[in-house]
Formats: structure tokens, C-alpha cells, sequence
């Protein structure tokens, strides 16, 4: 999973008016990229794991957005 990618798509279900989907999975996400400690490039889709290269600026840049949000909303 790439989280760019997947952040983008989250976008397309809050476009369409699917804002509890989009809720649960930008939780999952969040909770995916920050459970081990590094802001790796990919993750493993079956077990979560950090792959590719560390300290992706643009994981980096979706943790802090997907903090925002799920703070606003009382998420995490």
C-alpha cells in the first residue's frame, strides 16, 4: 500500500459522500504508518510491515494531515 495513493482515494470516498468509510479507513491508515515508528515509502497490505525506503516526506506530510483530521473528529 502506498499511502499517497491511498490517500487519494480516501479523498474520492469524501467527494462522493461516503464519510463514514472514509473516517474508518483514514483511522486504519493512520494507525498503519505510525504503529512502528517509521515513515516508510510502502506498507505491506496483509500485516501492515514498513517497506521500501524510510523517512518519506509524503508519509510524513499524510500523517500530520490524517492527525489533523482525526483530532478534529475525535478519532484518536
Amino acid at each position: 500500500m502506498w499511502p499517497p495513493v491511498a490517500y487519494f482515494m480516501l479523498e474520492v470516498l469524501r467527494a462522493y459522500g461516503y464519510e463514514s468509510a472514509y473516517q474508518e479507513i483514514a483511522e486504519r491508515l493512520y494507525t498503519t504508518m505510525v504503529r512502528d515508528g517509521n515513515l516508510t515509502e510502502c506498507y505491506n497490505s496483509q500485516t501492515g510491515a514498513g517497506m521500501g525506503c524510510r523517512q518519506q516526506g509524503w508519509t510524513a506530510a499524510l500523517v500530520l494531515h490524517l492527525n489533523k483530521h482525526l483530532r478534529t473528529n475525535r478519532r484518536i
